[in-house]
């Protein structure tokens, strides 16, 4: 069962202004929650502020309800991957694996037992006997999961440990890690400043902008009524500017959601629409038109992604 965290006034300040100021969460148990924001905004240093690994200047985070300031990384009943695997190249993936179980002084026959089962679970049996220089980098962020879950963490912390995966991979392995916390009844916190990541996996979302949150709370209801433009742009939502020559009716909100826009013929505006790019996820298309000077993102249900080269936008309420 995955434990509740709950972070209260958390404030840590670096030089040139960066850091959290007074942030304030909760993590329900047994959840996946995502926190959201662009680089050099605060996420990781919530996550370590969690973990343990660095200390805040004021607040306290509460674990069961229970103050774990004082606790060492070890005793907090948490776990974390980065986003590179920081294996140990002269061990073989069992011994990665088991290695913090044996640095706790569990003996070696139950810690390698627990690697091997551990590294079924995550598909990667075959690699056991190998050395990290031989593995690919989907498998080598595999072996750092893995080693984070033999420990039995009631909560899992992931700092963007997929963004340096090939988009197949990234997109493979997130679903297993999302089934797996269902499974094993985890908490996790994920940071990312992926929107489609975020909206996709998480039950609850926490927007994260120069420290400070913008918006918290469950997933469907910050995803579809973001507090501000500001929130609603962290999302990936396409802020609305007058004129909007490509668009044949408009949001009352001045901003509108990918999936809520759709292509029609370009004669049916002022002016068309012209297509820029064209990003496939794992069930979706994304295509990115240009609108006089703004760019406005479109989810395209279709398989192989295809969209017209001109087109008008149509929004449905």
């Amino acid at each position: 069962m995955g434990s509740k965290v709950e972070l209260r006034k958390i404030t840590r300040a670096y030089p040139g202004g960066r850091g959290v100021f007074d942030v304030s969460l909760e993590f329900p148990s047994s959840t996946y929650n995502v926190i959201l924001g662009p680089s050099g905004s605060g996420k990781s240093t919530l996550l370590r502020i969690i973990a343990g690994l660095d200390d805040q200047y004021s607040g306290s985070v509460l674990i069961d309800g229970e103050p774990v300031d004082k606790l060492s990384p070890v005793d907090r009943g948490v776990a974390i991957v980065f986003q590179e695997p920081l294996l140990f190249p002269h061990l073989t993936v069992k011994e990665n694996i088991a290695f913090p179980l044996l640095a706790r002084g569990l003996g070696e026959g139950e810690s390698y037992d627990k690697a091997v089962k551990v590294a079924k679970l995550l598909h990667i049996s075959h690699t056991l006997r190998r050395k990290p220089d031989t593995l690919s980098g989907g498998e080598k962020q595999r072996v750092a999961l893995a080693r984070a879950l033999v420990v039995e963490p009631n909560v899992l912390l992931l700092d963007e440990p997929y963004s340096n995966l090939d988009m197949d991979l990234r997109e493979e392995l997130r679903w297993e890690v999302k089934q797996l916390q269902g499974e094993l009844g985890l908490t996790v916190i994920h940071v990312t400043h992926d929107q489609d990541e975020a909206i996709e996996l998480a039950d609850y979302v926490h927007l994260l902008r120069e420290g400070r949150i913008l918006d918290t709370g469950p997933r469907e209801r910050v995803y579809k009524n973001p507090t501000s433009s500001e929130a609603a742009r962290l999302l990936g939502h396409n802020i609305l500017r007058e004129p909007i020559p490509c668009m044949i009716t408009a949001s009352d909100k001045p901003y509108v959601s990918p999936e809520l826009l759709t292509v029609t013929h370009p004669q049916m505006c002022g002016s068309p629409a012209r297509l820029e790019a064209l990003k496939r996820r794992r069930y979706y298309c994304i295509a990115v038109y240009k609108c006089d000077v703004q760019k406005i993102r479109v989810v395209i249900d279709a398989s192989p992604c295809r969209a017209p080269g001109e087109a008008c936008l149509d929004f449905s309420r």
